[in-house]
């Protein structure tokens, strides 16, 4: 009789074959905080792009907009240029005919020479906005890089030469 409890064990085999595996479900937090690392990090890469690009963005306006006023300048400094030399050249002829005095020339030359650095200074700070538009646009080779560096080296010759021959 197969009811009988006592007869299962007469008639059964018993076989016990196991295994174990655990699989950790939460582990202390550990693994949302590399989560939470990772995202954040990932975050802080796109908002250092982003504050990078707007940067560029403000650099390239600030020197394209540098180069527009220096032009204007330019021409502006110019046409003074041509005033301060006729001013020169009429303050000569009155000084010659009696009309003027020396003061009067020498105010004129002083006018001209103002006028001419300040067009030599507009034409060096435009030509550096140039090249500051192009380092904001990723643009700048090692031509322009010469080019400067050629550009200043004569500049500071020119000064230390200029230096030294004028009377104390």
């Amino acid at each position: 009789n197969l009811d009988i409890p006592q007869n299962y064990s007469t008639r059964m085999r018993s076989w016990a074959v196991g295994a174990r595996v655990t699989v950790p479900i939460f582990s202390g937090g550990r693994t949302m905080a590399q989560v939470d690392a990772v995202t954040n990090e990932g975050r802080r890469a796109r908002a250092g792009l982003l504050a990078a690009r707007r940067q560029a963005a403000t650099a390239v306006r600030k020197a394209y907009s540098g180069i527009l006023s220096g032009l204007a300048k330019i021409e502006a400094l110019k046409a003074a240029v041509s005033a301060g030399q006729l001013a020169v050249k009429g303050n000569r002829i009155g000084y010659r005919l009696g009309i003027r005095i020396s003061l009067d020339v020498l105010n004129a030359e002083h006018e001209l020479y103002i006028a001419r650095r300040d067009l030599a200074r507009s034409r060096y700070d435009t030509l550096l906005e140039g090249f500051e538009l192009k380092a904001a646009a990723g643009i700048l080779t090692e031509r322009d890089v010469a080019l400067i560096s050629g550009m200043m080296h004569s500049h500071w010759t020119y000064r230390s030469v200029s230096k030294k021959t004028q009377s104390p």
